[in-house]
Order: C-alpha cells, then sequence, then structure tokens
C-alpha cells in the first residue's frame, strides 16, 4: 500500500552499539530489514566495541548488500549521546528513529510511522506504544501511554520508544547533551516540548524493549546513575524555563519517575462547600467578590495531609498554560482519587478507587503530577485569570458537574490540567453522592464530541469499564 503514497518520507533509523551480543544486534538490523514500509536507512554507530563476536557480526553485516544500512565506527569511545549525534549527522531521512542497540521495532513500525508523518502534516516527533522482551525471549507488558501531555514529561520520560523525531529539529536543539548520558532522551524531550506541541501519539505496540539483565528495565539499581542524571535532567528544565523549584526521585514508586517542589507560594483563597442547589452560583460569588487570583475549592471535610498541602497544590500555577489543578484524595488507606478519567456515558471513570494508597498504578499514574482532562470537584485549585477567559462556571448546573464542565472548557481554550498526588488529601466520604441526573445530561450534551472521542490522557486500549488501566477487552 505505501508504494502508491505520493509522499514516501525516508526515516533514518540510528542505532548506536558498544560489545552487543551478536544475536541481540542481529534480531535488532533484522528487525529494520523485516519493515514492510521501504524508505529507511539504518545507520549503526559502533562506540568503538573490543568484543570479538561483536565485530564479526559488523563485518558480516556490513556485508550485506543492501545500500541502506550503514556502519560507522568510532575510533575511541564516546558514549551514546555523541555516537547518537555523529549518526542523525550522517542519516539522509527527514526524520529519525531511535533504535537501541538490543531491542527490536515491529515489522509495521515504519509503515505506521509515515502513514502518521503524511497524515499529521509533518508533526515533529511521534512515539508508540511498547511492550517488553523477558531475558529468556518472551514478549510481555504492553505499556499504554497517553497522548502528549507535557507536564508529564516532568515526572519522567513516558515518550521514549519508539520516538521518532523531525531531524533538522533534532539538530537545532543540539541532538543529544553528553552532560545527560542515560537520560538524553528525557533532557532532549524536555527541551523539545519547550518549542513545539506538533507530537503525535500511535497508540499501537511498534517496538520490543528488551529486559536485558544489565538493564535497567531488568534490575533497577543495575545503572543507578541514569536516575541521577533524569534528577538533572529535570532540574535543568525547571531552571531553563524560570520555574522556582527543586527536582527529586520519587521514593514510591519505581525508579526513573520523578517530582518536583515548587519554592515559590501564590496567595489564594479557600472556598468550601456543601450539598448546594445551586453551585455554580455560590462559587461565581465567592470569586467575583474577592481580591485573590487563586482558588482551592473543597468539599466539606477535604484536609490536607500537611499543613503547607493547600498551599503547594495552588503553587504549580507557576507552570505556564495550567487551567485547573486536582490533588490525590484518600479515605483509611484507600484510594478515593487518583485521576477521573471521561467516558462517553458522561460519568468519569475513577482511577484506583479503593485501591491501597500507595497504589503506583500503570506508569506510574497514580503517584505522578500528569495532565489529565478532569479535575476532582472535592479538591480543584482554579485562577481568577481563566475563570474570566472562560465566562466563570456556567450557572446552568446545579452540582459539582459545574467543576467537571469548568476543567473541560480549559481544555477548550487550550489550558493544560495537573493532578498532583504529591499534595494527598484525606476525607470520611468515600462515595460523590451529589450528582444530579440533569447535571450530567447538560454535561454530554455540551461535550458531546469530545466525550466519544478517547480521553486524551488515557490509552484508547484502556478498558473504561475497570479502575485498574487493564486491557481493554476485544468484543
Amino acid at each position: 500500500m505505501s508504494k502508491k503514497w505520493p509522499d514516501q518520507p525516508l526515516i533514518s533509523i540510528v542505532t548506536p552499539l558498544y560489545n552487543t551480543p551478536s544475536n541481540l544486534l542481529i534480531e535488532c538490523v533484522e528487525s529494520a530489514l523485516f519493515q514492510s514500509y521501504q524508505q529507511w536507512e539504518l545507520i549503526l554507530v559502533d562506540d568503538a566495541s573490543n568484543d570479538r563476536s561483536t565485530l564479526n557480526c559488523l563485518s558480516r553485516i556490513a556485508r550485506i548488500k543492501d545500500p541502506r544500512i550503514k556502519v560507522l565506527t568510532n575510533r575511541k569511545n564516546r558514549g551514546t549521546c555523541q555516537s547518537t549525534n555523529r549518526g542523525v549527522r550522517r542519516a539522509s531521512g527527514e526524520y529519525i528513529a531511535f533504535l537501541d542497540h538490543d531491542d527490536r521495532i515491529t515489522p509495521n513500525a515504519l509503515f505506521e510511522t509515515a502513514r502518521t508523518i503524511s497524515g499529521h502534516d509533518r508533526p515533529d516527533l511521534i512515539y508508540s506504544d511498547r511492550d517488553l522482551i523477558s531475558p529468556s525471549g518472551k514478549r510481555h507488558d504492553r505499556i499504554s501511554k497517553p497522548a502528549w501531555s507535557p507536564e508529564t514529561l516532568l515526572s519522567g520520560n513516558y515518550l521514549f520508544h519508539l520516538m521518532v523525531a523531525k531531524r533538522s529539529l533534532f539538530l537545532e536543539l543540539g541532538g543529544y547533551r553528553k552532560d545527560f548520558e542515560g537520560s538524553q532522551d528525557l533532557d532532549f524531550v524536555l527541551r523539545l516540548a519547550e518549542v513545539t506541541h506538533r507530537v503525535v501519539h500511535i497508540p499501537k505496540v511498534l517496538y520490543n524493549f528488551r529486559q536485558a539483565e544489565t538493564s535497567c528495565a531488568y534490575d533497577m539499581e543495575a545503572k543507578s546513575f541514569i536516575f541521577e542524571k533524569g534528577v538533572k535532567a529535570v532540574q535543568d528544565a525547571l531552571d531553563r524555563r524560570g520555574i522556582n523549584g527543586k527536582a527529586y526521585e520519587l521514593e514510591h514508586a519505581w525508579r526513573g519517575n520523578y517530582g518536583i517542589r515548587l519554592k515559590n507560594r501564590l496567595a489564594h483563597d479557600t472556598i468550601i462547600y456543601n450539598r448546594h442547589p445551586n453551585l455554580a452560583e455560590f462559587l461565581n460569588h465567592r470569586i467575583k467578590s474577592s481580591g485573590k487570583a487563586y482558588f482551592l475549592i473543597k468539599r466539606e471535610g477535604i484536609q490536607g495531609e500537611e499543613e503547607e498541602t493547600d498551599s503547594t497544590l495552588v503553587s504549580f500555577f507557576q507552570i505556564p498554560g495550567i487551567g485547573c489543578i486536582t490533588g490525590k484524595i484518600v479515605s483509611n488507606n484507600k484510594i478515593v482519587h487518583a485521576g477521573l478519567i471521561n467516558r462517553p456515558e458522561g460519568i468519569p471513570l475513577g482511577l484506583y478507587m479503593d485501591f491501597p494508597s500507595e497504589t503506583p498504578g500503570l506508569l506510574a499514574s497514580a503517584s505522578i503530577m500528569r495532565n489529565t482532562s478532569l479535575t476532582h470537584p472535592w479538591c480543584c485549585a482554579i485562577s481568577k485569570e481563566i475563570w474570566e477567559a472562560l465566562g466563570g462556571f456556567d450557572n446552568a448546573y446545579g452540582g459539582i458537574y459545574t467543576l467537571f464542565d469548568f476543567a473541560m472548557g480549559c481544555l477548550e481554550k487550550g489550558y493544560r490540567n495537573l493532578f498532583v498526588p504529591q499534595t494527598q488529601y484525606r476525607t470520611e466520604k468515600r462515595k460523590q453522592t451529589d450528582i444530579y441526573p440533569e447535571d450530567v445530561r447538560l454535561y454530554k450534551k455540551k461535550w458531546q464530541k469530545r466525550l466519544n472521542t478517547n480521553d486524551p490522557h488515557y490509552n484508547q486500549n484502556l478498558s473504561l469499564n475497570h479502575c485498574d488501566m487493564r486491557l481493554r477487552t476485544p468484543h
């Protein structure tokens, strides 16, 4: 099919390697040779390997009569960053696909990538879902990623593998920086997020990530320095963006997940409500009569775990482009709120509800700061500036759906919403009781187009009927 396309972008696969076991290197190269899309080149950059089997394997690869395969050799060991940069400089393709030396891409990987490039007016970055290959060679544990979520990147690199970048932009940004060796991907995408949002997610497994026994995918302590460089990459991004905060590695999630503590505090009003006949009208009156720029809206009985919880939550408005913010809510060591997902019927799905409060979740979703579509009405921070931009809360709603509606309005205006679980609240209540059927009908009617489209911060392959982010069961 792709041979009939008038536009067939050349994709350059760049693979740095060093003393790669020959059987794994062959699998890696074969995964390129078996592509259904043919407009590609593979650039292998040997970083001064000294293992005889690796060198013999490279010699055999160099003798393959396929001009699309190029083997470059460094005279001395330069590391992954400089080897990758060398390969990109030698590449001819409009796009660069990054492939680790012991991993594989699926046979349709470049076909899906090329189709996405042509169908989305040349995006700057494309990424896909992936799965893992165990040391015994078995594929398992599909990683189902959300759509473009720039603040989620401050918590770790959820994008990588398969990652395909426009070559010109990669070079314009200076490529990989050797000071971030080990977390160079995270550093790169954080810098990329500051210059473009033209990023497309392909919700298909196009990459098989190998759990070698010395890799971080298998043993998180194997290369501890990688996570130190990850903290450095996030800290560098905060400094570059003028955000006064400190990056750190999270303690209660697997390694490679990060948090930030923002040092500045923003003055705010706290609005506490209970069951109210017209919540929108009540909130509008309180905000209009206040001289503060930020507001924390809480249901009665919601208490921060620490004295500074409220001010910490509001402080995340220091990140530009944020519409509204929500925290994590627990009750008796069980999760009440760890993120809400839009569903077509208008009743949000609560992720990991009633799971133990320390549950990290898939991709650490219950433990990391991340972008979300909805904020929880029991704990929602907003700014007066955006309240005014949206024309206030919609008085047509009687109950908590006015807050869901506000969050959706933020997305419609191009703002991004945040879930910040490092700000944790507790409550005695476990279930939402003030949901009015007329509010649900209004919400569905107003936002039906968005509700019928998969929630961008929840992979379309995941179940909307179960809260544990399991794969959707085929019909």
